[in-house]
């Protein structure tokens, strides 16, 4: 058992265009400031009887992508304060290929168990009503194991919220410990990330005051052509019993369940008028109810980080907001596979305007995206996709820009590198590089050149030259 050592930015936001407005009113960030806080480590432990960690267990070995949880306690440990929560849920999380058991086998013995490093999701009302951390009513816990560099999840989200694309969930750094009561001592899970869970407690932090409205989960293939929709739209159920059992689906509505029709058909009729209205019609529709400027900020935020598991790209991965004022809001999602992780023909290269490859940008391209040509069809909405793309690459807003990025990321390592190694089978060291699957093994973040044929390519600076290029900002 390794030792485990208890040593115990601010967040600037960049006024460069609007951000969400609902009914005249504006985002504040609220609440929960002091969990994601990028400048401190804190330590979660969670504390598990072993007859509720085999239930764990055997719910992995019925359906790995089941969604129940069992009984843990929560502890929280920031500068000296430590905070515990009793009784939280606690369960597995994470698609079909990352989902993982926390250890081998499908029985716990104490003392000799080959520990795995998983995702998990702690909900802390699931069994304690009314129960919450710091505003928060659950915490996404997620493994850096898909990322040598342990960084690429944090700097896309720190990146939407310095930019002010505050819809976007946060994220930060903390130290995972995981104790099975009865085991000789507990098993340090190493460095993880904690992300916001986007639910409707999220949703109260980004519209406060404003009554619940419907959130949906979008993931493949989640194109928003309305011809296709009417049998993918559902609410997800996940079976510990059987998979058989279980049902997704492509829109899955995750609040105010009990409205599920009511919400079904507004999802209908927003998806009905993006794919047939046009023109001037079209544009007065975008412009009453959906925020248009937030997507085009957060898809140049998109292109430039490289995510390419996306809505463009892979009709996936993001999330769609309709506010009680029956605005709708897009919201980002899953950035694990970003800065020069790639697989295909996508990299740092690709034109900032063709992202998804189907001729889409400057009115031309494909119906396969709607949300995307339709928005892109109006050379004004297209004007602020570049301005946008300018504004992060700006060395003096020090936010896309390559030493800027470096930095940041310097400081994050030195903060996490001395509680990198753990108890698991999982990565013990910091690589700079991307993940072995991709096809772009060339890419850095913190060194290289900034174009082939170069060995080693840094990221930030190949992206901001073809980004230049493609904008014509190069004289």
């Amino acid at each position: 058992m390794k030792a485990i050592v208890f040593l115990i930015m601010s967040v600037f936001l960049v006024s460069c265009g609007a951000i969400v407005r609902p009914a005249g009113k504006t985002i504040m960030k609220l609440g929960a400031e002091y969990v994601f806080d990028l400048k401190s480590l804190p330590e979660i432990e969670i504390q598990v009887d072993i007859g509720e960690w085999n239930k764990l267990l055997e719910y992995f070995s019925a359906n790995k992508e089941n969604e129940e949880y069992i009984k843990a306690d929560f502890i929280f440990i920031k500068d000296g304060k430590k905070e515990v929560l009793m009784n939280v849920g606690f369960r597995l999380r994470g698609n079909a290929f990352s989902r993982i058991s926390p250890q081998a086998g499908s029985v716990y013995k104490p003392g000799d168990t080959k520990w795995q490093q998983s995702h998990f999701r702690v909900d802390f009302n699931e069994y304690v009503k009314g129960q919450s951390f710091h505003t928060l009513k659950a915490l996404n816990l997620k493994a850096f194991n898909g990322d040598p560099a342990f960084v690429r999840e944090i700097y896309c989200f720190d990146l939407f919220q310095r930019f002010g694309v505050l819809i976007a969930p946060r994220s930060s750094y903390v130290r995972l410990t995981i104790y099975i009561k009865g085991d000789p001592s507990p098993a340090y899970f190493g460095i993880y990330r904690m992300n916001e869970s986007i639910d409707t407690t999220m949703m109260r932090d980004r519209f406060p005051g404003e009554p619940e409205g419907y959130l949906w989960k979008c993931l493949y293939p989640a194109n928003l052509i309305h011809a296709a929709m009417e049998g993918s739209i559902g609410m997800e159920k996940i079976s510990a019993e059987s998979k058989h059992l279980s049902e997704t689906y492509p829109y899955d509505l995750k609040t105010k369940k009990n409205e599920f029709e009511k919400a079904k058909q507004q999802l209908l009729d927003f998806a009905y008028n993006l794919n047939y209205l046009e023109g001037n019609k079209l544009k007065e529709w975008l412009e009453q109810n959906f925020d248009v400027q937030l997507f085009l900020k957060a898809y140049a935020v998109n292109v430039m980080v490289g995510m390419w598991d996306d809505y463009w790209v892979n009709n996936n991965n993001y999330y769609l907001y309709q506010h009680s004022s029956g605005k709708w809001y897009f919201i980002p999602y899953d950035y694990d596979n970003t800065l020069g992780t790639f697989i295909g023909s996508i990299n740092a290269t690709r034109d900032v305007f063709d992202w998804g490859g189907g001729g889409l940008g400057w009115g031309g391209g494909s119906p396969e995206r709607p949300l995307i040509d339709k928005i892109f069809s109006f050379p004004e909405y297209c004007r602020d996709y570049s301005n946008y793309i300018a504004m992060l690459i700006d060395p003096s807003k020090e936010l896309f820009d390559a030493k800027a990025s470096i930095l940041r990321i310097k400081e994050w390592h030195e903060m996490i590198s001395p509680y990198i190694e753990n108890d698991t089978v999982s990565v013990q060291t910091i690589k700079d590089r991307p993940a072995d699957w991709g096809n772009c093994h060339y890419y850095r973040l913190l060194t290289g050149e900034n174009d082939l044929p170069a060995k080693e390519v840094n990221y930030f600076l190949q992206r901001i030259l073809y980004a230049k290029d493609q904008l014509n900002l190069i004289p």
